[in-house]
């Protein structure tokens, strides 16, 4: 499998999942969905500059990768 098939694989997936999503409006802060706070994002950007977390994040992506690849390709 090269990268541009993975990388087509990916995009077809990512569209699949993102064609049926819902999008709530909401007048109240509060009430709004979040992804993550801002220390939570600031401690993340902090911590890119540990060069060990770094790595380790590193990893753990490149193993979710891997594994993804492995799903879709057995599918």
């Amino acid at each position: 499998m090269t990268a541009g098939e993975i990388k087509e694989l990916f995009e077809k997936k990512l569209e699949e999942k993102t064609q049926n999503q819902k999008v709530v409006f909401t007048k109240n802060e509060s009430e709004r969905p979040h992804n993550g706070s801002g220390k939570e994002v600031s401690d993340f950007l902090s911590s890119l500059q540990n060069d060990k977390i770094m790595k380790k994040e590193t990893n753990e992506a490149s193993d979710s990768v891997v594994s993804l690849v492995k799903e879709y390709k057995n599918v």
